[in-house]
């Protein structure tokens, strides 16, 4: 186990205890009868940085991202086979448009 699925795990309790006070809070706003709309900044603060770690997190953890371009597959195609852009016909939809 290491550390980056501890940290994961840290902070998926300190979002389930943000969960938990928020509720809290909610129940405490019926019993007194306030006209209070919004969260506690303790509250929102404690979401805030537990989901920043949990995403920084995942993406140390999971982040082994293959690259965008297929460098194999193009290495065995000409320049003529991979350059295959039809360009006129956006410029000839263009030239449509402004004759009518």
């Amino acid at each position: 186990m290491d550390l980056s699925s501890i940290v994961l795990g840290v902070s998926g309790l300190i979002q389930l205890h943000a969960i938990l006070s928020a509720v809290q809070y909610q129940h405490w706003v019926k019993l007194s009868h306030s006209n209070s709309t919004s969260l506690p900044w303790d509250i929102i603060a404690e979401s805030g940085l537990a989901l920043a770690v949990c995403i920084s997190c995942s993406v140390y953890r999971f982040g082994r991202f293959k690259q965008i371009n297929a460098v194999q597959i193009q290495a065995a195609k000409t320049l003529d086979e991979i350059n295959t852009r039809p360009e006129f016909m956006h410029f000839n939809c263009r030239d449509r448009k402004i004759r009518k």
